[in-house]
């Protein structure tokens, strides 16, 4: 399969924020660390990058995640059927880009709000790459594996569309690595392998 090279006009950003955090025991989005809440750090960060629209796709908890996003210039949907797994909240996300006010975005960046090293360094080096590359996913590298954030050629939109359960993000890269290893390239994501899962992964976060 040949590529033509990416010269990506728009880029937008999709926060998957919908999770019942049901592991956590209460909602990750509205856990705070530093002084923000997860939810604020990654809208915050995201914001900062050279994305040109931010979509955030809320679920379980949406009216405290709403206060939250209150202040940010973010489109907020409701995936209503979060608890069909994340790809519920990646159809939600992705229907919601392309509206009648919005241009033609050539590609789109997915993110979890559990990630607190996430940041706005990481987010252009992916933005980057794939301008720069031939590649159609561009995801992030750690602890041996690639995953989120990961940004995605408008070409595999309407594969995206058709996910369901809980095949996410990661099913994609590696069913395209299998392909072709051209087809995905990826940039380092320091610490990426950080997340808010567990009450005890604070404390990890923390030491």
């Amino acid at each position: 399969m040949t590529c033509a090279k990416n010269n990506s006009e728009k880029t937008a950003a999709i926060i998957l924020a919908a999770g019942e955090s049901k592991r956590f025991g209460l909602p990750k989005q509205t856990l705070r660390l530093a002084g923000q809440t997860l939810l604020e750090r990654a809208v915050t960060t995201v914001l900062d990058s050279p994305v040109d629209k931010v979509i955030v796709v809320l679920g379980a908890n949406a009216p405290d995640c709403r206060k939250i996003l209150a202040p940010y210039r973010v489109q907020v949907v409701m995936n209503n059927n979060w608890r069909d797994g994340i790809s519920a909240s990646i159809r939600t996300g992705l229907t919601a880009l392309d509206g009648p006010e919005d241009g033609n975005f050539d590609s789109a960046l997915f993110l979890m709000c559990d990630q607190p090293r996430l940041s706005v360094q990481l987010i252009t080096d992916l933005i980057v790459e794939f301008r720069s590359g031939e590649a159609l996913i561009v995801a992030s590298s750690y602890a041996k594996c690639l995953g989120t954030p990961a940004l995605f050629s408008r070409r595999l939109f309407p594969e995206i569309i058709q996910l369901r359960g809980d095949s996410g993000a990661k099913s994609l890269i590696l069913k395209y690595q299998e392909k072709n290893q051209s087809l995905v390239s990826s940039v380092e994501f320091q610490d990426g392998e950080i997340d808010i899962d567990i009450p005890s992964d604070i404390d990890s976060l923390l030491a």
